[in-house]
């Protein structure tokens, strides 16, 4: 494995070693991408004050956020499909979150199930949650999350429809995978990862493998409100953090 000392290196080694469709799937964003330009100029333009003649010998980064106790004021987002980058992936990101005492992201649409990725991460997990449809599928998700041993739920409200997402549209991919001549091209341009995936099996929606439990990455989340906040509210016991506000009024 070459080395990794930023994020470029990181970027370009998985341009390298993945298909074309996955890495514009992970790489990608909306539209003509000018909010992740936005964000990436936001965070190249934050600037640190240092001070100097200060003992900084012995530091602690330790901080408490949401009733639990982590050493580094930082988390892993949630990200759907993470197997995609290798199996095991989703696994990986868990056994870090524990090892380095922070916060674990699980998507609504992870590769592992989320019963798993909370023991892997030794309980510092939070799991995020996307309303669709009519709401009544996220509700029986937040029962299971209840169940499995979350205590912080995180509702994402970007936006109340999927985004334009042209580099997946130009590359087919779809969730579940839609394979025609572009895709096998694809797969058979980048051998390693495909024999490694061919091994492993297909990554999958891993939280929808159980009857009852569907998902359509597709499908409108419009009619999310207020009542059906306070409705989610009233069945959550934890912790709820609602993701995407940026509005003073909301």
């Amino acid at each position: 494995m070459a080395a990794i000392h930023s994020y470029a290196d990181a970027r370009r080694l998985a341009r390298r070693h993945l298909p074309w469709m996955v890495f514009d799937y992970i790489d990608g964003a909306a539209g003509a991408g000018s909010g992740e330009a936005a964000n990436l100029a936001a965070l190249r333009d934050i600037r640190l004050q240092p001070r100097v003649l200060v003992d900084v010998s012995r530091r602690d980064l330790g901080v408490s956020v949401l009733g639990q106790d982590f050493r580094l004021p930082f988390g892993i987002s949630p990200m759907g499909m993470c197997n995609l980058a290798r199996p095991g992936a989703d696994l990986m990101l868990a056994r870090l979150a524990a090892r380095l005492r922070i916060p674990l992201g699980v998507s609504t649409v992870a590769s592992t199930a989320m019963e798993r990725l909370i023991e892997e991460a030794e309980g510092l997990a939070w799991f995020q949650l996307y309303f669709s449809g009519d709401g009544r599928g996220t509700m029986k998700l937040v029962d299971r999350a209840n169940e499995a041993g979350y205590r912080v739920l995180i509702l994402t409200l970007d936006v109340p429809e999927v985004g334009l997402r042209p580099r997946e549209l130009r590359r087919g991919f779809t969730m579940p995978f839609h394979i025609g001549p572009a895709q096998f091209l694809d797969f058979a341009l980048h051998p390693a990862w495909s024999l490694s995936t061919l091994a492993h099996g297909r990554p999958e929606m891993a939280n929808f493998q159980k009857p009852g439990f569907t998902f359509d990455r597709t499908e409108s989340r419009a009619r999310a409100d207020w009542d059906y906040f306070r409705q989610l509210r009233d069945r959550w016991p934890g912790k709820l953090v609602v993701k995407g506000v940026t509005s003073v009024p909301d």
